[in-house]
């Protein structure tokens, strides 16, 4: 399992970060499994735990300005696709553990991370990812499934009509193509020729309150591949960053 700044993929594009080289990077080589709900429940105090007073990092005039902006550089034909985000600054109260049994979803890549922060101060990192950035098998098989492709579950009969949408939908087709694409040329540069294939496009799976839509893409790697290897070439994900990623 990995930890990294978004931030520590620039130097792997040849680009500097803004932060130079103060960027988190943890690697868990040895995951033993263990009942999570067990160790939750003994840690968490059931003193109430929660979030208030959200503040975005950007205001609505600079948020909207960049949204034009983007829309200019597709027009021009810089990029296909951007996947633009901001901050949100929140107050936690309460225990952590708490706060994350309280927030915690069915989603497989859910994490409770206790570590030092940049100050070496106590800092706790929660997570409630549904998605696959990297899975590297012992055999040399490389697996990533990128989403591109949102719709709600609102539990009024409509939901199955909804997911059935979302997957013959255009619009969420193309930005999926868009990515798969991305990321069939990322695992391109690791992988045994013609061993690059996507067994399972356009899946929609349940995540809580939404319908997702995914695709697989499975590669083969060159023998001798590092896991350093994987992360030069796939790292960051482009269903964060867009497409081209530069």
């Amino acid at each position: 399992m990995l930890f990294a700044d978004y931030e520590f993929g620039l130097p792997l594009m040849g680009m500097e970060s803004e932060r130079g080289g103060n960027i988190a990077l943890h690697w868990f080589a040895d995951c033993a499994d263990t009942d999570a709900e067990s160790w939750l429940a003994r840690h968490s105090d059931g003193i109430p735990a929660g979030i208030s007073t959200p503040q975005s990092s950007v205001s609505e005039t600079d948020y909207l300005d960049r949204i034009r902006q983007i829309h200019e550089a597709i027009r021009r034909g810089d990029t296909y696709q951007i996947n633009y985000t901001t901050r949100l600054h929140l107050q936690a109260y309460g225990n952590p553990v708490s706060l994350y049994r309280r927030l915690r979803q069915p989603v497989p890549y859910a994490v409770l991370s206790h570590l030092p922060d940049e100050a070496g101060q106590s800092a706790w990192t929660l997570c409630f990812s549904p998605e696959l950035f990297l899975n590297i098998a012992s055999d040399g098989i490389i697996s990533t499934e990128p989403m591109k492709g949102t719709a709600p579950i609102l539990g009024d009969g409509q939901d199955e009509r909804r997911a059935a949408e979302l997957q013959t939908d255009p619009k969420n087709r193309a930005e999926n193509v868009m990515i798969v694409d991305l990321l069939r040329n990322d695992l391109g540069k690791i992988a045994q020729t013609g061993k690059v294939c996507v067994p399972e496009p356009f899946k929609v799976s349940r995540f809580g309150s939404v319908w997702q839509m995914t695709s697989t893409i499975r590669a083969q790697a060159l023998p001798d591949t590092s896991f350093a290897d994987t992360l030069r070439a796939a790292f960051p994900c482009g269903s964060i960053t867009g497409a081209p990623k530069k």
